[in-house]
């Protein structure tokens, strides 16, 4: 039984060990590659001339569906089959739920550049990214008058946010 206590205890040190030296440089690899990309965004904001073009979302219900500019889309969300849109109107930050799937909504945006499936839950506008924030596991973006940021995918090309 000592032996069996002395081999874990030899095993468990160094494991913790290079677990925290390994999430600690993931944390600082990601932190400094979102500072890069804040830096890149801000310079494809400077550049960009906006439009105003229309969205018309239309759900899997006949009746239904939710025209808003390109320009008040702020991102939406996978609530099941339905999808939580967020967007402004008239300035101030409205949600709908839609009876829509996120995969069909992201193909109705595909048309729409600025607009990307970031993760498999979310559809975010990139114009209204304020920050992008990473920790050991991923990144985050930090979206303008909305409190909770959208997760970034593993799997998805960050340099697709500043292109």
């Amino acid at each position: 039984m000592n032996f069996i206590f002395i081999t874990f205890s030899v095993a468990l040190i160094p494991i913790t060990f290079l677990v925290f030296i390994m999430s600690s440089y993931l944390k600082k690899v990601t932190q400094e590659s979102a500072i890069e990309l804040n830096k890149e965004m801000l310079k494809r904001k400077n550049n960009q001339v906006g439009n105003n073009q229309l969205l018309t979302l239309n759900t899997d219900l006949k009746n239904e569906r939710l025209v808003i500019c390109k320009n008040d889309f702020l991102f939406a969300k996978s609530e099941d089959n339905y999808t939580l849109i967020h967007y402004f109107n008239d300035q101030k930050l409205t949600s709908q739920l839609l009876r829509i799937s996120l995969k069909s909504l992201a193909q109705q945006l595909e048309v729409f550049p600025s607009i990307v499936r970031c993760h498999r839950s979310y559809v975010v506008n990139k114009e209204y990214i304020t920050k992008i924030s990473g920790n050991a596991r991923s990144y985050l973006l930090h979206l303008k008058d909305h409190q909770e940021p959208a997760p970034v995918s593993r799997s998805f090309p960050i340099e697709n946010l500043y292109s």
